[in-house]
Order: C-alpha cells, then sequence, then structure tokens
C-alpha cells in the first residue's frame, strides 16, 4: 500500500471511531428503555439496540484493521484477506476486493447502524417516554 491509501485507511478509522457516538446513544436508550419502560413498548428498542450491537461489534472490528492497514501492521489487502480467512472471519473469494470497494461496504455499514440507531430513537419516542 501507498502512503495515498494508507492516508484513507488512516481517515476512514476516524471516521469509524467518531461514529462511537451512535454506540453510546443506543446503549443509553437500551437502559432508558430498561428503566423507564415496561411491557410490549420497551420490546422494539431493546431489539433494535440488538441490532445495533451487531454493527457496532462489526465497525469496531473493521476500524482496528483500517488502522492496521494505515499504519503498516497489516502490508496489503491479499494479506489481510489471507488472515480473515485464516480466522473464518470472511468467505474465501478467488479475488481480493480494492481498496475502494472496501472503503464503500464500510460507510454502508456505518450509514445501516445510524439507521438503526435513529429507528430505535424513534421507537423510544413513540414508547411515550422521551417528551
Amino acid at each position: 500500500m501507498d502512503e495515498r491509501e494508507r492516508a484513507r485507511c488512516a481517515a476512514l478509522a476516524a471516521l469509524l471511531q467518531a461514529s462511537a457516538v451512535l454506540s453510546a446513544l443506543s446503549l443509553l436508550l437500551d437502559g432508558a428503555a430498561l428503566l423507564l419502560m415496561f411491557g410490549k413498548a420497551m420490546a422494539p428498542v431493546l431489539l433494535l439496540g440488538l441490532g445495533e450491537r451487531y454493527f457496532a461489534y462489526r465497525i469496531a472490528l473493521d476500524r482496528r484493521l483500517f488502522e492496521a492497514l494505515a499504519d503498516g501492521r497489516i502490508v496489503s489487502l491479499p494479506l489481510l484477506d489471507d488472515a480473515l480467512d485464516a480466522l473464518g472471519l470472511r468467505k474465501p473469494a478467488p479475488l481480493t476486493r480494492s481498496l475502494d470497494e472496501r472503503i464503500a461496504g464500510t460507510r454502508r455499514l456505518l450509514k445501516l447502524h445510524a439507521v438503526v440507531v435513529a429507528l430505535q430513537l424513534l421507537a423510544a419516542l413513540a414508547g411515550g417516554w422521551i417528551r
């Protein structure tokens, strides 16, 4: 990877780190649902919170992988793919995805994460405990 690619990886890792505020909001909504809501009204908030945890995990993993690419601990995309294959974290594929494809995929993941947290907030509002 060249310096430009490493810089793009570092910038994306920083964006992913900044998105931790979404996870914090989701955990706050989960806690508030458990403390303030009872019965069926809290179920959507908590179910969306479970979905958010999945996205938070994936984003945290991607952030650390992009950090490793940025600082040279992982020196190439094929080596990253080999490591992910060995751990069973990716389906083996004949072609390595480009950096642009990986960045686009991670940005999609980040947008989906934001949508889930927004839906969780709407569910909390609909439950009537945020005014």
